[in-house]
């Protein structure tokens, strides 16, 4: 009886590195957690190693492994005087991301034929508690609370990810990329993304 092994993200990327299709240094993978992160470059490494690639291996360490909230954090800082923002940015705490959220709201022209007739869609101006609110205010709570649910459920997703020990999925299933230099693979389906 033959056992089929589906190759890992981490042995994928240590082969590509063996067989010289990447160099060690010019990785670029994203994770969810800083854990996997870590445990992903020390497999790479110890494979590495293992196969007597001191060299790749030191490499190794210049590549670029992380969540991809810390990647995002990284091009922030290292873009932040090309894109006249500070180079130290920080987290926005709820209610600014809230203000953040009204603002944009303002700026989409497909929500204009719902602010236009908001009676319409139950939006009449009301009191909350001892405040009267006017009925754009109400469809503006309307969003954020859906926004803050699926906020919700995405942390909730992520942590069943982990626990179960998930990449991620979505309806297609669990899809993995790489980014090798300019080409991007899908590591699940074995080939080269559109464009490669």
């Amino acid at each position: 009886m033959q056992v089929l092994v589906k190759p890992t993200l981490q042995s994928t990327l240590a082969d590509w590195v063996k067989h010289g299709h990447v160099k060690a240094d010019r990785i670029l993978a994203v994770t969810f957690t800083t854990d996997a992160a870590n445990q992903m470059r020390e497999r790479i490494r110890l494979s590495l190693l293992k196969e007597g690639l001191m060299k790749e291996a030191r490499l190794l360490q210049k590549s670029t492994i992380s969540t991809i909230h810390a990647f995002g954090l990284e091009i922030l800082r290292t873009f932040a005087f090309e894109a006249g923002n500070s180079p130290a940015p920080r987290q926005l705490t709820e209610p600014e991301q809230n203000i953040l959220l009204r603002e944009a709201l303002d700026q989409v022209s497909a929500i204009h034929p719902l602010l236009d007739d908001l009676q319409r869609f139950d939006y009449c101006g009301g009191f909350k508690g001892d405040e009267y609110q006017e009925g754009v205010d109400q469809l503006t709570d309307t969003i954020l609370s859906l926004i803050g649910k699926f906020r919700s459920r995405e942390r909730c997703w992520l942590n069943v990810g982990r626990s179960q020990g998930v990449a991620g999925s979505g309806a297609g299933g669990c899809h993995r990329y790489l980014w090798s230099g300019a080409k991007k693979r899908c590591i699940d389906n074995r080939r080269p993304m559109a464009g490669d």
